[in-house]
């Protein structure tokens, strides 16, 4: 959108301010988007197990190694649930993570004959989980 900001009247300036925050909002998400996909082919293609939350405790990024340790596909955009699989212990270890609203924290499970080393680090409105 952009608006002719070539008028005599006091509109043209206005107008004009318009137009340049309408770009700069445009440069902001063409940048957003481009971290975003860098992101996810990162996550994708690393060896570990990557599952990224939001401040809500949803799940926002998860790769397919995340989903092999959890034995089970995780959803994205909904919360990690126990669900009756060995896995759960993993799962009710990042949800005291998210509720405590701790810093940095890591531990080991063994699942089935895997023993997975589970990472957690993040902040007050991000957290991420790693399994190796």
């Amino acid at each position: 959108m952009r608006l002719a900001a070539d008028r005599p009247d006091e509109f043209g300036s206005v107008f004009d301010a318009f137009n340049r925050m309408v770009e700069r909002l445009r440069r902001a998400r063409r940048a957003l988007v481009r971290t975003t996909r860098r992101t996810q082919a990162i996550v994708e293609e690393a060896a570990s197990g990557v599952i990224a939350f939001g401040p809500d405790a949803e799940v926002r990024l998860v790769n397919a190694r995340a989903e092999t340790f959890l034995g089970r596909a995780i959803p994205v955009g909904e919360p990690l649930v126990e669900t009756g699989h060995p896995a759960d212990e993993a799962v009710a270890w990042v949800q005291m993570y998210l509720r405590d609203a701790l810093r940095e924290t890591g531990t080991e499970f063994q699942i089935g004959d895997r023993r997975i080393r589970a990472l957690c680090g993040g902040s007050a409105s991000a957290a991420s989980w790693v399994a190796r």
